[in-house]
């Protein structure tokens, strides 16, 4: 991927794979960034392959990791792990981005509502966005308010599976104008196939399930059934 954009909070915004001249899809991922490395890397080839733009979202902790692993993938553990601290030394900029504290907050609704929004507005035009699980939860809740031309979800986080009943994550979608595919895992333990009788859905939301759980390691087939899902719904909006 190659940086486009720096966002004073020590976010970026890259592009996959060189530019493209069709419509820009806008990417966010979930904060495990390393769990969704086969569906995250299979999706947005496929979408370039369809001749969209693909715009990548990384939060700052990400960007710091992304370019040290990148200069160190064939050392042993405990060397990468001395190497990597050296290299953050002369790096203050970078450094800052992977204290504990940092990654504490990046993690927080709060940090990546702001963060996101700001990268999206910094775009100028709107795109569609695809994000996945926590991304599509952030997502959602801005996408009437940035006028998003649409939006797709990847396992939408409904319920933490160790947490109490919290509406502020999908009380707004009862209400969302944007128009927006949730393409859900029938076992997520996020929310399975019981959601559409369980959660008050706007009209504007399109609602499909897919074989398996929040992890979505899915078979080619049908990888690229959902591909193809993303695809032909982007396909009615840009």
């Amino acid at each position: 991927m190659r940086q486009i954009l720096a966002l004073p909070d020590g976010a970026r915004i890259s592009r996959y794979d060189g530019p493209a001249s069709g419509p820009p899809v806008l990417f966010i991922g979930r904060n495990q960034f390393d769990a969704d490395g086969v569906l995250r890397g299979y999706l947005l080839a496929d979408l370039r392959r369809r001749g969209f733009d693909v715009l990548v979202y990384e939060a700052p902790n990400e960007v710091v990791h992304r370019w040290l692993h990148s200069r160190f993938t064939r050392v042993p553990f405990w060397p990468r792990r001395l190497m990597k601290g050296l290299l953050l030394l002369v790096q203050p900029g970078l450094w800052r981005h992977a204290m504990p504290a940092s990654k504490r907050l990046y993690a927080t609704m709060e940090f990546r509502r702001r963060s996101v929004a700001a990268a999206i507005i910094s775009l100028g035009n709107a795109p569609m966005v695809v994000a996945r699980s926590v991304g599509a939860r952030i997502a959602s809740s801005l996408a009437d308010e940035l006028g998003l031309k649409g939006l797709v979800c990847l396992g939408y986080p409904f319920k933490h599976p160790n947490h109490e009943n919290e509406p502020d994550r999908y009380a707004h979608l009862a209400g969302l104008r944007t128009p927006c595919l949730i393409l859900q895992g029938e076992a997520d333990a996020y929310g399975g196939v019981e959601i559409a009788d369980v959660y008050a859905l706007s009209p504007s939301i399109q609602l499909e399930f897919v074989p398996g759980d929040h992890a979505m390691r899915l078979p080619k087939s049908e990888m690229r059934t959902l591909c193809d899902q993303i695809a032909e719904f982007a396909a009615r909006l840009i």
